[in-house]
C-alpha cells in the first residue's frame, strides 16, 4: 500500500472532500467550484519517486487558431509563479495547472497536501478570467495577465485553505 496515497485519502476525507479513488493508479478525481469556474481535478502519488502531483483543468478548450495566443498567456503567467505551472496540450487545446512536491519515503504530510492543493486551486481560479478574455474578448495576452496580476497585487494570497 502506498503510504503517500493513504495520507492523501485521509486528508481529503478529514476535510470532507468528495472524490473518486483509483487505487491501482494511486490517483484521485475530484471537482472544485471556484469563484470563476468549476474545475475537474486530478491528484496522484508515486512511490517510485515520492512525488505528489495535483492538476486542475480549465473548463475551456482552446481552438487551434488561438493556441499561440494562449501559449503566450501561459508563458507570461508562469514567469512570476513561485509554485506550479500552466500547461497546454497543443494537440487538443486542453489547459491545466500543475503543482507538485516531493516527500520523504512514506511521509506525505498534511501541510504539504494542503499547500499544494490550495496554491493550485487559488492560482487556476485567479487566472481563469485571463484565459476567457483572450479566447472570447480578443484581449491581448499581455493585457490579460497584467489585469489579473494588478488586481491581486495588494494582498498576500500565497495560501488558501479549501474544503471540498
Amino acid at each position: 500500500m502506498n503510504a503517500g496515497f493513504e495520507a492523501l485519502v485521509r486528508y481529503l476525507e478529514e476535510n470532507r472532500w468528495k472524490f473518486e479513488r483509483h487505487d491501482p493508479e494511486n490517483a484521485i478525481n475530484l471537482g472544485f467550484a471556484g469563484r470563476n469556474a468549476c474545475y475537474r481535478c486530478f491528484a496522484s502519488t508515486d512511490e517510485s519517486d515520492n512525488l505528489f502531483q495535483f492538476f486542475s483543468f480549465i473548463p475551456l478548450r482552446v481552438p487551434a487558431e488561438k493556441r499561440q495566443e494562449i501559449a503566450e498567456l501561459i508563458t507570461r503567467a508562469n514567469y512570476g509563479l513561485k509554485l506550479g505551472k500552466f500547461e497546454m496540450d497543443f494537440e487538443d487545446g486542453e489547459i491545466r495547472f500543475h503543482t507538485s512536491a516531493r516527500y520523504g519515503e512514506g511521509m506525505l504530510h498534511e501541510e504539504v497536501i494542503r499547500d499544494i492543493i490550495s496554491v493550485n486551486l487559488f492560482t487556476v481560479d485567479r487566472y481563469f478570467p485571463a484565459f476567457a478574455n483572450v479566447l472570447f474578448s480578443n484581449t491581448e495576452p499581455a493585457d490579460a495577465v497584467a489585469m489579473i496580476e494588478q488586481s491581486h497585487s495588494g494582498g498576500n494570497h500565497s495560501r488558501w485553505d479549501f474544503a471540498g
